[in-house]
């Protein structure tokens, strides 16, 4: 099968998506990758192909479909005549996670595709596969792609006052890649708060998380690692913890610090009880008139 290798231009596309949608409208699918960056105004990378994204599950369902409206199929690639040829849409199956996209209607066509918000939050996978493989091509792609998006957010927030669903970035909100992306970039942060996202509640989690961790490699120092270091403890605990280390407080309990202070004057403290009560003191004698001078 030869299929066109001739850029996909916004009509082209919106003729291509209705044909998609019309096939598998009865599937759950929807337009991904650079298919849905195209489709939400995306013009820095052109498409020859289209992209769409299925569950598992319904593969058997795609193909009959597929073979329901006369296309040919070869492997996860399906021949889909149009008016000036045969274009490809590559199908990506994926066995789990396509219910906790945030699907939306596409803007100029008929078609389901995967949101602006879902979309930035693959890319943030991405990023973060390419930065552990220190892959910088395919990064930086991701990278402008990732700043566009921002952007994009930011002109529907002021346009059409369209709010984040902060539930759908939980990988691009993860500390592993909101830390990572905002140290590379300095001005990531700003784009952030420009587009609608908690960048500060992102910011004051993982600088609580940053300071329990600092707080177990104290405890870890004093041999003191057991239940204490390891215990999941709750938000008002955490913040305790965070305090006392901004403070410079110790976090050695208090029934060490004694030895501790007699090891350091060079006194003896072997055999010495540090958990007896002490003698109460005896009040000082004091030099008192004579009763007949008062």
């Amino acid at each position: 099968m030869q299929f066109l290798k001739t850029n996909l231009d916004l009509e082209k596309h919106k003729e291509l998506s209705n044909l998609v949608h019309k096939a598998f409208e009865h599937v759950p699918y929807a337009l991904c990758g650079l298919s849905a960056l195209i489709d939400h105004g995306f013009t820095a990378r052109k498409a020859d192909s289209m992209w769409i994204l299925c569950p598992q599950d319904s593969r058997k369902n795609v193909l009959s479909w597929a073979a329901a409206s006369g296309w040919e199929v070869y492997g996860d690639s399906i021949a889909v005549p149009t008016q000036e040829g045969i274009r490809r849409v590559k199908v990506k199956y994926v066995e789990s996670g396509f219910q906790a996209l945030q699907r939306v209607k596409s803007s100029n066509s008929n078609a389901t595709v995967i949101s602006l918000t879902s979309q930035l939050d693959n890319l943030a996978a991405g990023y973060l596969q390419y930065r552990r493989e220190g892959n910088e091509g395919p990064l930086k792609i991701i990278e402008s792609e990732i700043f566009w998006i921002l952007k994009r957010m930011r002109a529907l927030r002021n346009e059409k006052n369209e709010k984040i669903d902060h539930r759908f970035l939980l990988t691009f909100l993860s500390e592993a890649c909101f830390s990572d992306f905002t140290q590379r970039h300095n001005h990531a942060r700003a784009q952030m708060a420009l587009a609608g996202i908690n960048v500060m509640a992102a910011q004051a989690k993982y600088r609580a998380a940053a300071s329990l961790r600092e707080h177990n490699q104290l405890l870890k120092g004093h041999g003191m690692q057991g239940d204490v270091a390891g215990k999941q403890e709750g938000p008002s605990e955490k913040m305790n913890s965070s305090r006392e280390e901004e403070k410079g407080e110790s976090s050695v309990p208090s029934t060490q610090q004694p030895l501790e202070q007699s090891d350091a004057r060079g006194g003896n403290s072997a055999g010495r009880d540090l958990t007896a009560r002490k003698p109460p003191r005896q009040p000082k004698k004091k030099n008192r008139p004579p009763v007949e001078w008062v």
